[in-house]
């Protein structure tokens, strides 16, 4: 069956003076099965992790894997669901999102708190990490989205994206922060209602209305017009 995704376990990541010599691979694919691989540092040998079942926690494909800072693993299925896989409860499911429709992507922002998802239905979708609550539902492609990637989620500092990918041949980005997905929200809900925003006229008091004319130039307007007579 298809390999759909690959994720390597953050707990094995070698480091600067360390003596491992093995990471562990974790695998999804259209079999639904979720598999983990030891493979070397030196990419010579892999094998699977021997005496460990594969982990089935969807009814069919799984098409994203992602571990979050707690070092749980989040998954994305074609059953319609996104999946946190605790790693403390031996890989046992801990929460449950249903985004719908076939589920290609799912992305986590450690800094918003945010859990983001996209896939067949054209939807980027973000819920509440804490409490699996769907806050913002995000419109823009016209195609299945088949990718997510979260961009300085590892600064409080720093501006944080969302960017997609879908089968429409695009890239789309929104910020991150609350204030920005709403404005983001409501401005699909103004274009989809077909709502125009009146344009504001910002008058500077220290130079006096736009719209008002000096002396001087109602003269000459008033001589135009006499010579129009």
């Amino acid at each position: 069956m298809g390999v759909l995704d690959l994720a390597i376990d953050p707990t094995t990541y070698p480091t600067a003076g360390s003596q491992e010599e093995e990471i562990v691979l974790f695998s999804a694919g259209s079999d639904r099965s979720i598999r983990r691989w030891t493979i070397n540092t030196n990419l010579t040998s892999a094998r699977e992790i021997e005496n460990e079942n594969a982990i089935l926690a969807h009814e069919t494909s799984v098409y994203s894997l992602c571990f979050d800072f707690d070092h749980d693993l989040w998954t994305a299925s074609a059953d319609g669901f996104v999946k946190c896989l605790s790693r403390e409860r031996g890989w046992a499911v801990d929460t449950t999102l249903q985004h719908g429709d076939y589920v290609r992507a799912v992305a986590v922002d450690e800094v918003g708190g945010w859990v983001v998802s996209a896939g067949r239905d054209e939807d980027v979708k973000v819920w509440d990490k804490s409490s699996g609550e769907l806050k913002f539902v995000l419109e823009g492609h016209f195609e299945e989205v088949t990718g997510l990637v979260v961009v300085g989620s590892g600064s409080m500092e720093r501006e944080r994206w969302i960017v997609s990918a879908g089968i429409d041949a695009t890239l789309r980005r929104w910020r991150l922060e609350a204030e920005h997905l709403g404005k983001a929200v409501r401005k699909a809900e103004d274009e989809r209602k077909g709502v125009e925003k009146e344009e504001v006229v910002v008058v500077d008091e220290t130079k006096g209305n736009p719209f008002e004319i000096d002396e001087d130039e109602q003269r000459e307007l008033d001589e135009l017009m006499n010579d129009s007579d």
